[in-house]
């Protein structure tokens, strides 16, 4: 996750800069938004378990791609003035939930019983 955050931080830092290509500048953040965001909420399950072998569901991804898909590309082009609907956007999010379920989605095989 450390990798991931520091892309998204570089994106951010080269769009604020100017100098992100365009499919960066419109496609980057999408790809990352869904394994960052999967990574907390997998973490955060984790912790409340005190398991490190807890993996979510796919489902639970799927369902991420779906309510990101129906908010951030139906409900707030909708109200807001900045927001704009894309549907290749969607597909990044499906791509970030499918890096998230084949690199991050494992148990931590560390395990001694905790995290």
């Amino acid at each position: 996750m450390p990798v991931l955050v520091v892309l998204f931080v570089m994106i951010r830092l080269a769009e604020a800069q100017g100098c992100a290509p365009g499919w960066v500048r419109g496609y980057g953040n999408d790809l990352l938004c869904l394994p960052l965001v999967l990574s907390v909420v997998l973490t955060v399950h984790r912790l409340a378990l005190g398991s490190g072998r807890f993996t979510l569901p796919g489902f639970h991804g799927l369902l991420a791609v779906a309510l990101f898909g129906i908010l951030f590309e139906g409900i707030l082009p909708l109200v807001g003035v900045h927001a704009v609907a894309d549907p290749l956007d969607i597909l990044m999010y499906l791509a970030g939930f499918l890096v998230f379920q084949t690199g991050l989605n494992h148990p931590t095989w560390r395990y001694h019983g905790n995290l």
